[in-house]
């Protein structure tokens, strides 16, 4: 009871039936529905659905100049897809594979990081000193992205890897758009933006690098300032920011909790 059969074959450009339906029983009852009716209902259904990809594709910052022709064609290239709160979207080291858009729900963007602690102690009366090294693991929590917003366009641009992970916070719908479709459409709008058509460009976000996630660690905690890895990449950066100070950076982080410290659970 409640099921349904018949309507792959309603579809446009569906293949027709290829096979046979008969009652297994004394009495059946069906409920039938008319391929017109069937055409009407799916068509609302669809319509409502663009118009909703509309809403949300019209405030992400990169297509929120864009005119409304464009706009629709782009809301025929993505696809919704549903994941359940606590589901892997992204995966860190990962290669980019799309780009996704949030229509509802919230995810969590999080981060693995390696960070390493030297502990020294005099080791005897010549004055010498030992030296233990040790690593640690931590996963450390960025951002949360709510509605209208977009992720995953960064491995894409700069053709990296993926620098976090994401997750569903909630039960999350998101539209995604393939790598090859998001790379075609930025080489589209690129060469229009001579004409003056505005080119797509991706939301400034402040980004982290591993260095300033570690000086926030121990500005947090109150610890020396570790010696941070990145697990991909060449190794320790070198970039600093002049102007920006590991209290400056803590801001940037989510306030400690009783539980984890962090907001996350550490990795080891």
């Amino acid at each position: 009871m409640g099921r349904s059969f018949g309507e792959a074959s309603l579809g446009a450009g569906a293949p027709p039936r290829n096979a046979s339906c008969i009652a297994s029983s004394a009495t059946t009852e069906l409920l039938e529905l008319r391929k017109t009716d069937y055409d009407k209902i799916m068509k609302s259904y669809q319509d409502a659905e663009q118009r909703r990809a509309f809403r949300c594709l019209k405030s992400v910052p990169m297509f929120r100049n864009w005119a409304k022709s464009r706009l629709t064609r782009l809301c025929g290239l993505v696809r919704r897809v549903d994941f359940k709160a606590g589901a892997l979207i992204i995966k860190q080291n990962d290669p980019p594979d799309n780009v996704y858009f949030v229509l509802e729900g919230a995810v969590a963007v999080v981060k693995t990081i390696e960070i390493r602690t030297f502990n020294r102690w005099p080791s005897g009366k010549d004055g010498g000193h030992e030296t233990v090294a040790r690593c640690a693991h931590k996963l450390v929590p960025l951002v949360e992205l709510g509605p209208g917003s977009c992720f995953g366009e960064r491995g894409i641009l700069y053709g990296e890897l993926r620098k976090a992970t994401v997750t569903a916070a909630t039960d999350v719908t998101l539209l995604a758009l393939d790598k090859v479709e998001f790379e075609s459409l930025l080489q589209r709008t690129h060469a229009q933006a001579g004409k003056g058509s505005s080119a797509p460009h991706s939301e400034h976000r402040h980004h982290l690098t591993d260095d300033e996630i570690a000086a926030a660690l121990a500005s947090v905690h109150g610890e020396a300032h570790p010696e941070p890895r990145a697990l991909v990449g060449q190794g320790r950066s070198s970039a600093k920011r002049s102007n920006q100070t590991a209290a400056d950076i803590a801001k940037l982080m989510p306030v400690p909790n009783s539980t984890t410290g962090l907001g996350g659970p550490d990795q080891t």
